[in-house]
């Protein structure tokens, strides 16, 4: 690698390191910030926790966001080699920019407290960066129908979110606080209210963490198809018996018992807990409540992980892509 080259690779590390920070800095508080001010966790336990499981989730579920991040947004026609040499180099140092301003924006926005979005931020960069390379090179690279659904999944998430905390928030009190005995009511249900979280961590393992497995496995000839375990890439049913789903049945049976398990380990745990402190009011309740809130707040964090991660590494990635390809923009990292 020429020296030059060397020296860019170096900017690119210390640039997305420092968008990473922003994102840790800004973004984490959507994770752990309920459960620091319900005092569930000290701050010191929810940093541990959201570092644990951010980590995990960026590890083993994050390459289809950041695969979208490098080259969902600008689309480049490989097939044009004169249009690829001409926007590699630029292409390169305008994810750099993108990710460099991004930051800034970010340690601004976290500097006075203002919760904004990273995604909006580095999808917002890569997007100028695209228009002006458009009118410099006379092409047409930004996918709008990416940028479209991108869009409308910052209306829909904090609409869906709304309507699912109302849901969960109208069910707790109608079946557990406003009942004779709030805290025997909790213990049972508490279990019931945390199969959901663990039945989707249960899909993500499968469909993430384990997708090499069960390729591994195909070819040790000790499953037929790993399709039977994991969504086709395309043209998929949303039928669970049926070859082509989405959610294949294998897939949806092992997520259950994952879930029914956990449910029943805090069943057992929570049968068995003695609440010191206050016997009157909700004591008990909040109590139980914090284990739900830790739950919640881990799976948040991997979601995030899985997620926000490629805020900062997708850029790095097309950039990494250039560098070690002589230059050459390709179709895969």
């Amino acid at each position: 690698m020429e020296p030059l080259m060397g020296l860019v690779l170096l900017v690119s590390i210390l640039v997305c390191a420092y968008l990473a920070w922003n994102i840790g800095a800004n973004d984490v508080a959507n994770a752990m910030g309920t459960s620091v001010g319900s005092r569930a966790l000290t701050l010191k336990q929810a940093v541990i926790v959201a570092a644990i499981f951010e980590f995990i989730g960026a590890f083993f579920a994050g390459d289809a966001v950041t695969d979208t991040v490098r080259k969902g947004i600008l689309v480049v026609d490989f097939d044009n080699q004169a249009l690829v040499d001409a926007i590699s180099a630029d292409l390169m140092y305008g994810f750099i920019a993108a990710m460099m301003a991004a930051a800034v924006w970010l340690t601004v926005a976290t500097r006075y407290g203002l919760p904004v979005s990273t995604t909006h931020s580095i999808i917002g960069g890569i997007v100028g960066v695209g228009l002006v390379m458009e009118v410099q090179h006379e092409t047409s690279l930004i996918d709008w129908e990416v940028v479209e659904k991108v869009a409308m999944s910052w209306v829909a998430s904090p609409v869906m979110g709304g309507l699912f905390a109302f849901f969960t928030f109208w069910i707790i009190r109608e079946a557990i606080l406003d009942t004779t005995d709030p805290e025997a009511r909790a213990r049972w249900m508490a279990p019931i209210l945390a199969i959901p979280t663990f039945f989707v961590l249960g899909l993500a393992l499968q469909f993430k963490a384990l997708k090499g497995f069960f390729g591994r496995a195909q070819d040790n000839g000790w499953i037929e198809d790993k399709y039977d375990w994991l969504p086709v890439k395309e043209g998929g049913s949303w039928n669970p018996m049926m070859d082509n789903a989405w959610f294949p049945i294998n897939s949806l049976i092992l997520a259950g018992v994952i879930s029914i398990i956990a449910a029943v380990v805090l069943a057992y745990i929570l049968r068995n807990y003695d609440f010191k402190g206050e016997k009157e009011g909700f004591h008990g309740v909040e109590r139980i409540f914090v284990w739900l809130q830790v739950i919640a707040a881990a799976y948040v964090a991997f979601a995030h992980g899985a997620n926000d991660r490629s805020n900062a590494i997708g850029p790095m990635a097309a950039v990494y892509q250039v560098l070690s390809n002589d230059g050459q923009l390709g179709a895969v990292a």
